[in-house]
């Protein structure tokens, strides 16, 4: 796992965490970046609390699944489970 505040994704990354507060203007800007720079891969959102409609944006704007925050572990096992990304090391599949 890897963090990253400058929008650079590494080439090995097998997925994406994207941790947000709630879709701002500024937000949803990052978040259209993020995705362009994801590709294929698989992006986990967590967001604080998030309304219903939020979590439809994400999600019809390329998010895998959406995780609210504050959030069980198990519903995280869930999230990365339903993207893929568990199963490998992983510091070999997920990057934040």
């Amino acid at each position: 796992a890897c963090w990253r505040r400058d929008g650079s994704l590494p080439s090995e990354a097998q997925g994406i965490v994207w941790a947000g507060t709630s879709l701002t203007a500024s937000q949803q800007q990052r978040w259209r970046q993020l995705r362009q720079a994801a590709g294929a891969r698989p992006i986990v959102a967590l967001l604080d609390f998030p309304r219903w409609q939020e979590v439809a944006e994400l999600l019809d704007n390329g998010a895998t699944t959406v995780i609210a925050k504050p959030f069980l572990l198990g519903d995280l096992r869930a999230g990365f489970a339903q993207a893929g990304l568990l199963g490998a090391a992983p510091s070999q599949k997920l990057s934040a």
